[in-house]
Parts: structure tokens; C-alpha cells; sequence
């Protein structure tokens, strides 16, 4: 199975895309991360475990609002581009910015959607109405806890299968051990 992951963040801020993406690989998946940055050190321990990458940005990211727009247009622009070029099987959103980019036309077509729910977006109007709203596009939701996964499926009324996936496993700690 080909997998894109899409973060329109940087890797290293999100620990569990990268345990997501290293457990999948050694369980034969095929897994490519499209995102706008990361560490050096991030970058190296996926490549090091058969994760493909696709990075939109080095350096720092931008603090200028101007700067930050631009890169938001250029990582959407990156995981059409993505989709297109590699044709994976299944898109992977991790977080409810990277679901934002779940209504650009056409994207989702012919693919499986995964709305990975890191965090509940309740309290922020915009954020919460994309959690909401997404999930009931998606096949498949994920939550790293329970209270969190309840609260997401009633609230979405979504027909998407829903399971609990912790942010990190043991078998992490094996995986980086052994290799």
C-alpha cells in the first residue's frame, strides 16, 4: 500500500507522524510525508527507516504572515503535485490544519482518507468546523485518545470507522533500538 502523509507543518514538530510513518514502513507499507519543513536530525531517522519525504521549505519557518501564506499556498500546491506523481493508495491528514487541505478539489478522489485527530479543535471556531466537517469525507478517523475519539465521532456524525491509536507504542522504542 502507497501512503502520503500530508503535515503542513514541520515533521519534527509532530512526534506521532513520525512514529505513524516508521511503524507503517516496517510493516511493508509504502509511505512518502509531504510537508513544509524539518530538522536535519528528523529527516535523517525517517530516511534511515525507508520514509520518502517530500519538504517544501528549509529553514525556520516563517514568521511573517505574508511568508506564512505564501508557504501554505506552496505545500497545497506540493501535495497535489504529490498525489498526482506518486499515486498512493491512501492520503493520511495529520492534524486539522493538514485537513484544511482535505477540500481542495478532486484531492481526496480515488484514495482512502485518513483524519488523524492529534489534537480537539472545540474551542477554535474555524479548526472545530474542519474537524467536524472532515471526518464525515474521511474512511477512517484516529485519535490518540479515547475521551477525544467520542467527542470527534458524536460531534462529526461521521459513518467513518473510528479507532484509538496511542502517539507512541513500545514498539517504537524497538523499532529505533533495532536498526
Amino acid at each position: 500500500m502507497k501512503i502520503l502523509m500530508f503535515f503542513p507543518g514541520r515533521i519534527d514538530h509532530l512526534p506521532p507522524l513520525m512514529t505513524a510513518a516508521t511503524c507503517l514502513v516496517k510493516l511493508g507499507a509504502q509511505v512518502r510525508i509531504v510537508a513544509s519543513g524539518t530538522a536535519q536530525e528528523s529527516a535523517s531517522f525517517l530516511l534511515k527507516h525507508g520514509v520518502e519525504l517530500s519538504i517544501e521549505h528549509t529553514g525556520p519557518h516563517p514568521t511573517n504572515y505574508l511568508k506564512r501564506a505564501v508557504l501554505r499556498a506552496r505545500i497545497g500546491l506540493r501535495l497535489i503535485s504529490e498525489k498526482k506523481i506518486y499515486e498512493p493508495d491512501c492520503i493520511w491528514y495529520h492534524g486539522p490544519f493538514a485537513m484544511e487541505y482535505a477540500f481542495i478539489p478532486f484531492i481526496n478522489s480515488g484514495v482512502i482518507v485518513i483524519a488523524h485527530a492529534h489534537e480537539l479543535c472545540d474551542k477554535e471556531l474555524f479548526l472545530g468546523w474542519v474537524s467536524r466537517v472532515i471526518p464525515r469525507k474521511a474512511h477512517l478517523v484516529l485519535s490518540p485518545e479515547i475521551n477525544r475519539l467520542w467527542i470527534l465521532k458524536i460531534s462529526s456524525h461521521s459513518t467513518a470507522s473510528f479507532f484509538l491509536v496511542p502517539n507512541r507504542t513500545s514498539d517504537v522504542d524497538e523499532l529505533a533500538d533495532n536498526t
